[in-house]
């Protein structure tokens, strides 16, 4: 499960394979909350880490609100970087705070569009478009 270098599995005289946790993860993180908009929570969960021995500390959403105090808040906190996708405009937000950092999912957005207007399958979403 989640082998740290993939040459682990040359040091075993029967098949072994990579396992990803990966998937069920990110499973949980969007059914539970995918959505940044008042940050107390991560800015204490992030000291609370730091104090503990944490060298970085990321924080992941799908849509990044990011109201009122929120950017002065992650650019004193012990947050390295914010991440969010541009789902919702953040430009001001991000000029406030230099550790909000956007992941572009207009090519994702844009093929369903284009696939829903022309009555295509869906599917080829869920199979073939990935963040790397």
């Amino acid at each position: 499960m989640d082998l740290h270098q993939k040459e682990i599995q040359g040091f075993f005289n029967i098949p072994v394979d990579n396992l990803r946790a990966s998937p069920f993860l990110l499973q949980y993180i969007q059914e539970e909350d995918d959505i940044i908009d008042d940050v107390d929570s991560f800015v204490a969960a992030a000291e609370t880490l730091k104090e503990r021995g944490a060298y970085k500390i990321f924080v992941m959403a799908t849509h990044g609100i990011l109201s009122s105090d929120a950017p002065r808040l992650i650019e004193e906190s012990a947050i390295d970087e914010v991440v969010v996708t541009n789902t919702i405009p953040h430009e001001l937000q991000k000029l406030q705070c230099s550790k909000i950092k956007t992941v572009d999912i207009s090519m994702i957005l844009s093929e369903a569009i284009r696939r829903i207007h022309n009555g295509e399958s869906m599917s080829y979403l869920f199979r073939n478009i990935g963040g790397r």
